[in-house]
């Protein structure tokens, strides 16, 4: 097969304005790129006031692995109301831009189902291209609640060629729906370890005058999917316990943050870079994720990577990443009381705890969920979908 050109469209995705927004997408295809394949990504971004910072992304931004391209398309709000709307305006829009813009590739990967997926659909048909998906999750596990586009999922699932799921959990529920189970292919995102520097716990803890205490790590948004409930109940009970000696470091914005930030011994670093947050992957202790659903999260990995055991809600694909026992525990959903129960267990039996924390990092490097490792299974995907044209 002859270099392989290819459409990587995701509206999920880093931009001048956003630069922490969708990391794992920009990974995703920084590690494609590495191997050969000609990546051109399409990050479609809405039309914006001319005074709006967003005004300023450029057309185009040409340094790196990879070319980043932004046409702009009209987003339309509310978003439970108008998301249909949205994905209309990105395919007349986005459609145009490649038409007059670039040649045809051979393929194109949409990273989300929707708008991503959807948003192409009309042009893969009219060039008779093979659609490559990745679903995560969000909008799959929740398309009956979305009357206004679940129509147009469907229509997505129908024409792509193959749909890359982030979790067996996923798979199953999107077999469910009525696709074929030859186009579902099992693909888990990856996780870098070099951006984990777990010889530096020590020093880093040090640094940043804690080393007196052990660290709970939560990253994600402080919202009620993400079981903030669970997480402010249960620092309560560690903190009649053990007072000041433990503290919750909290990643992340949302709802949730002025109530969390009361708490006396959580501390709410908001949102941060890739490298500040790395580092506080690596002093954790322990890390949680009390979720009320989740597909297959890339903090989980992160932590992994850092030799943290981990205690995560038993929903989604968590449990094919957390071996109850032996990386972690895995607990119910909105049981406070059992999320306190385990890091207590943790706190009081710590040979465990570095024992689980150990089997994290070296579960990742057994089942390959690296970013190498994941960028092999993709080219393999693409080289057999051309070998069939």
């Amino acid at each position: 097969m002859d270099k392989c050109r290819i459409f990587a469209i995701a509206s999920n995705h880093p931009d001048p304005m956003n630069r922490y927004w969708g990391l794992f997408n920009k990974w995703s295809i920084e590690e494609i790129a590495t191997t050969g394949v000609d990546v051109k990504a399409i990050i479609p971004r809405p039309f914006s006031p001319p005074f709006s910072k967003f005004s300023q992304i450029p057309k185009e931004d040409l340094s790196g692995l990879y070319p980043k391209y932004y046409p702009r398309f009209w987003y339309f709000l509310p978003k439970r109301i108008c998301y249909g709307l949205a994905g209309e305006s990105y395919s007349k829009h986005v459609g145009k831009f490649l038409e007059k813009d670039f040649s045809v590739p051979d393929l194109i990967h949409a990273f989300h189902t929707y708008i991503d997926g959807y948003g192409v659909l009309n042009y893969c048909k009219k060039h008779n291209l093979p659609l490559v998906i990745t679903a995560h999750g969000t909008i799959e596990r929740e398309i009956s609640s979305w009357k206004n586009i679940q129509p147009k999922i469907m229509e997505t699932f129908a024409y792509s060629s193959k749909i890359l799921c982030v979790s067996n959990d996923l798979a199953r529920r999107i077999e469910e729906m009525g696709i074929p189970k030859h186009k579902i292919i099992i693909v888990p995102l990856g996780v870098s370890l070099e951006r984990f520097n777990i010889e530096k716990k020590t020093e880093f803890k040090k640094i940043k005058n804690i080393e007196k205490n052990k660290i709970i790590l939560f990253v994600g948004q402080l919202t009620e999917k993400k079981g903030l409930r669970s997480l402010i109940k249960a620092s309560e009970i560690i903190f009649e316990k053990y007072g000041d000696k433990v503290k919750f470091i909290v990643v992340g914005e949302g709802r949730f943050r002025k109530e969390i930030t009361k708490k006396r011994n959580v501390i709410v670093m908001g949102n941060l870079p890739p490298e500040e947050l790395s580092d506080w992957f690596v002093v954790a202790d322990i890390f949680i994720l009390p979720s009320l659903a989740e597909g297959r999260p890339t903090v989980i990995y992160e932590a992994m990577a850092s030799e943290c055991p981990i205690i995560a809600t038993n929903v989604g694909g968590i449990p094919e990443q957390v071996k109850n026992g032996y990386n972690g525990f895995l607990i119910e959903s909105q049981n406070p009381d059992m999320l306190a129960e385990k890091i207590i267990y943790f706190l009081e039996n710590e040979n465990e705890m570095i024992k689980m924390g150990k089997n994290s990092r070296k579960r990742i490097v057994e089942e390959g969920w690296t970013w190498e490792g994941y960028a092999k299974k993709i080219v393999d995907v693409y080289k057999g979908i051309l070998k069939e044209q």
